[in-house]
């Protein structure tokens, strides 16, 4: 008797075979999927959450320092003037949709900085931050969010995005789809007569924060008698951020929303006086008496 297979166990081994190598390419094949997903939600939110921990940390301490109000700076004949300190809190939105361009604020949240014990040289506590938008010399459809911060001169003029040293520019996050900035106040009014409070709440896509008068706002009646315009305000009570991410093929993009508070905008800081004499002068302690 001849020992073999047979045409049906071979057809049937074929059968076998071919589901099996199915099955493994389908897994194979998932897994790809699985692991393309994973990348892109890993690189995704990693990047919205250096994104988000850094801007928030940034705006929550923006606030206007009345003692730069005037900068001294010298001339070319070394005399000291006062110059005003511009830009203290300033945004400015360009393209279509009102796409950032760059915003730049004074803030007392700079970066830490961790030193040895032979480096004893503190940091400011108050710097300049500025962000800008530019696009991505690799992608032609995405965009770089710059980062600039420096301690030893609040003047924005300074902070050029080709500086070096301490004015130097790093890419905070990359593979940005777009990036739009809503510059929110808040206006409180007390209806008398329901006995509540109502909130207004204006948005604008750019905001600068020198003086001037707002034309939106309820004119108020002075003590003359002859209406006035409330004054616009040097920061906004908040700042919303939609900021839209390429995924890692860069055919995808997701969109995320951040709002930020400015902190000084929110509570009453008062600083304690002094008891002062008839002459106007701080009194001074009495010496306890010793019995």
């Amino acid at each position: 008797m001849k020992q073999g297979f047979t045409l049906i166990e071979i057809m049937i081994g074929m059968v076998i075979a071919g589901l099996l190598s199915a099955g493994l390419f389908t897994t194979i094949r998932q897994v790809g999927k699985v692991q393309q997903t994973i990348g892109d939600i890993t690189s995704t939110y990693g990047r919205l959450a250096i994104f988000q921990q850094q801007i928030e940390r940034d705006l929550m301490g923006a606030f206007v320092p009345t003692q730069y109000d005037l900068l001294p700076t010298q001339t070319d004949r070394k005399e000291t003037q006062k110059k005003p300190l511009e830009k203290i809190f300033y945004g400015e939105s360009k393209g279509k949709g009102g796409r950032l361009d760059y915003m730049t604020f004074i803030t007392n949240n700079p970066l830490e900085i961790y030193f040895g014990v032979k480096d004893v040289k503190l940091k400011p506590r108050v710097a300049r931050v500025v962000y800008r938008l530019i696009p991505d010399p690799r992608k032609k459809i995405a965009y770089l969010l710059q980062r600039q911060e420096g301690t030893a001169e609040l003047a924005f003029e300074k902070y050029s995005l080709d500086g070096q040293g301490e004015y130097r520019a790093f890419t905070l996050i990359d593979g940005i789809q777009d990036i739009t900035v809503k510059f929110i106040t808040i206006e409180e009014k007390e209806d008398k007569e329901a006995k509540k409070i109502s909130y207004n709440y204006k948005a604008t896509p750019s905001w600068d924060s020198k003086p001037k008068e707002n034309p939106d706002a309820a004119k108020a009646v002075s003590q003359k008698g002859q209406p006035q315009q409330r004054p616009w305000p040097r920061l906004p009570n908040q700042v919303e951020i939609a900021l839209s991410l390429w995924d890692s093929t860069y055919e995808n993009y997701k969109t995320f929303t951040v709002t930020i508070p400015i902190a000084s905008k929110y509570g009453q800081f008062e600083i304690p006086e002094k008891k002062k004499n008839e002459e106007g002068k701080p009194e001074a302690k009495k010496p306890e008496e010793k019995q």
